[in-house]
Order: C-alpha cells, then structure tokens, then sequence
C-alpha cells in the first residue's frame, strides 16, 4: 500500500506500507515495513514482527490522580515559556512545538493552563482515536489531526497507545501511526500548534517520537519520578520481551507488584490497563478467600470468568499476601495455566518471595516489579530474603 507524502501542499514522495493485515481471520501479521520515498532515495521508517493479537479495543480509562498546585503551576510556566519563545521566533518548528507529560497525574489540566496561560485555543482529543481498522483510514485520520487547524494548542491524551511493540504488537496498526507522527513531526507546520501528548509512562511511547519532541517531562513531584520510571522500565521490559511458557504463541507474562505502598501498586495497575486499552478487573484476596471458603472453587472459577467476559482485560487482586498457603492455591494455579490469552493478571503482595512456590512457576506469576525505586528494592529485597529464610527455618 502506498500514500501520497505532501510537503506544503506539494506531493514530494511516496509513504508505502508492506504488510499483511489479517484483521478478520485468525491467520498470523508476518511483518510490517514501512517505508518512506523521495525520488530515487529510499529511507525505512520501522520494521517490525507480530503475533496474531489485533489492535486494542478503546476502553475508558480510569480517572487520573491530581498533583500539587506547586508542582501544576511549575510545569504550566516551563511549557508556556518553552511555547512563547518557538511563537516569538520565526524559525522552523519541526517538532519543537510539542511536548510529551508523562505520569499518573491529570496531564490534561496541565495542557489546558498552558493554552490560558498563552490566550490561545485549547483542544483536545485521544489517541485511540487513530487506531482504525486499516492503514489508510488510519494515515488519513493523523492528517485531519493536524490539517485545517488554526493557532491552538492541542494536547493528544493517552499518547502511548499507539507505540508499536517490540514484537509483541497489537497490530501493524501502530507501527504506520508511529511512521506517520514521525514524519509529521519532522515537518514544518503551516498553522502554529502547541502539542502536548500526554502518557503514562515515557517507556511507553516510541523512541523516535522523543528524539522529535522539544522535551518530556514527568507530571508530578519530582522525588516521585525515579520509582514511576523505574516501574515503567520494568513492566515494558516484561512486555516486549519474548515469553518462554508453554503457550509463548498466546500468553503475555502475569506480574507480580511487590513493595510497601499498596495504594502505589494498584495506581500502577490501573496506569498500565489505561495505556493498553483493558478493561480492570479489580478484586481482594481476602474477599476472594471468604467466598472459596464458603462455595469453594467456583469463587476462583467466576472471578477468572468475569475477567475473561471483559478481555482484553487485566485482573487485579489486592492484598495477596493474606492468600498465603491456602488451599485455594492450587485453583489458582488451574486457572492462571489455562488462561485466555488477552487477560494479564497482576497480584499485589508486600513481599513476592514469601508467596508459594507453585504460584511463581514459569507460566504462572513468575515475573515481579519492584514499586519503588532502585536503591530501596535492593534493601527490601534482602528484608524479603531474610523473612524467607527464618520462615524456612522454622518448618512446617
């Protein structure tokens, strides 16, 4: 498939996808290639290898925390001055008229005090929003994004929805959104528009966006923003890397959040559903208990069941700890190995190495994030550690 590529109202090149796109069958998208070209020149945009997991259906998100008016006011004034200075100038904007906000703070209030701090229109419309059904529909809806648009400023919500997966992808979908933005951004805009794209995290959106970004900053306090970026880096990592269990073909890894902040833990969980576009499956373990002890495993059966009748889904179950060697286990362990393929469950325990053993087989829960930053997981790890090793001496 190719596309007409206009500069300033000119075709100067040609935008070609090489693809195959099984959108209604359950055949595999072997590779997407995207190219770019200009005369005799020939630039590749991005390449990429997918398994049969089609692009996301939108959800609504969950609603954002609030961060300190001290913490909103400063970063108003450092993105309205960062603005003012690219208005007052007649250089080329290439780019250097967005930003990316990152966090799990309401970025959307941050954008529109920028847009009445520079008296200038605010608009504002969601990512989802170009992930269409075929490449084309979703080329043309990144140029109306950004086309016939007087001076404003517009801020783009859940940017990091459409960052292509490392092997790993939705669809090849992503891959020709993230293209196109790209060369978007690398072009001069004839109207001036301030844009701000908002995210969860910054290792969730595609690295060739943020070599074309004026700046990315994190929308919160800054003593909070080594233990966001670190969780960030860790759950891409468990999500782009290739996954070893039995049905590595299907399955995307379950996680274990471990630390001393539970309210962190499911901020963590209710981010990352948000930025994937699943539907939350919220539930505690001790209510979990209290049901199995009184109807036995069907309290185990429905609640999987439930998660699944929402999928693409992530399951979330509070408190683990308190499940401990229950007999409830080995129910779990049943489900967690016979899985749909599109729901994702993270359980959330202060410390992961006193859970069962069975749980943290290869295929089950067998990966852990750590809420917090680096120097304090190595400390609450070796606490970890030590409870295990006193609890082993201790016998059954």
């Amino acid at each position: 498939m190719q596309f007409p590529f206009v500069r300033n109202g000119v075709k100067s090149g040609e935008f070609r996808v090489i693809a195959t796109l099984p959108m209604t069958t359950v055949m595999f998208s072997t590779s997407t290639k995207i190219e770019v070209r200009q005369g005799n020149e020939v630039s590749q945009m991005g390449i990429g290898v997918h398994h049969p997991i089609f692009h996301p259906t939108v959800q609504n998100p969950p609603e954002a925390a609030t961060v300190g008016l001290e913490t909103v006011s400063q970063l108003i004034d450092h993105i309205s001055q960062k603005f003012l200075s690219y208005r007052n100038s007649k250089r080329p904007t290439h780019g250097k008229c967005s930003v990316v906000l990152y966090g799990p703070y309401q970025n959307k209030e941050i954008a529109r005090g920028v847009a009445h701090t520079m008296n200038m229109r605010f608009e504002y419309t969601d990512a989802s929003k170009l992930i269409k059904d075929y490449p084309d529909d979703s080329v043309a809806a990144v140029d109306e994004l950004f086309t016939g648009r007087g001076p404003c400023v517009l801020f783009i919500d859940r940017f990091d929805n459409v960052a292509p997966e490392v092997g790993r992808g939705y669809s090849c979908i992503t891959d020709v959104i993230a293209a196109k933005l790209k060369l978007t951004l690398d072009e001069p805009m004839e109207n001036l528009v301030f844009i701000i794209a908002g995210a969860r995290w910054r290792s969730f959106v595609e690295p060739g966006i943020h070599s074309r970004v004026s700046d990315v900053l994190f929308c919160g306090p800054q003593e909070e923003q080594q233990e966001w970026d670190s969780v960030g880096t860790c759950l891409r990592r468990l999500m782009t890397l290739p996954y070893k269990g039995e049905h590595s073909r299907w399955r995307t890894p379950s996680v274990v959040l471990y630390g001393w902040n539970s309210s962190q833990m499911w901020n963590v969980a209710s981010s990352f559903a948000a930025c994937r576009s699943l539907k939350l499956v919220r539930a505690e373990a001790s209510h979990l208990l209290r049901l199995y002890n009184r109807v036995g495993h069907a309290a185990v059966a429905d609640l999987f069941l439930r998660a699944t009748c929402e999928r693409p889904a992530l399951l979330f179950i509070d408190s683990f700890d308190t499940v401990g060697d229950h007999a409830m286990i080995n129910e779990l362990c049943v489900h967690l190995d016979n899985m749909d393929r599109q729901v994702h469950v993270f359980v959330a325990v202060r410390w992961w190495q006193l859970m069962n053993p069975q749980l943290l087989e290869a295929g089950r829960l067998d990966k852990q994030v750590f809420c917090g930053t680096a120097t304090t997981k190595v400390l609450w790890d070796y606490v970890g550690n030590q409870l295990l090793q006193h609890q082993q001496s201790r016998g059954p």
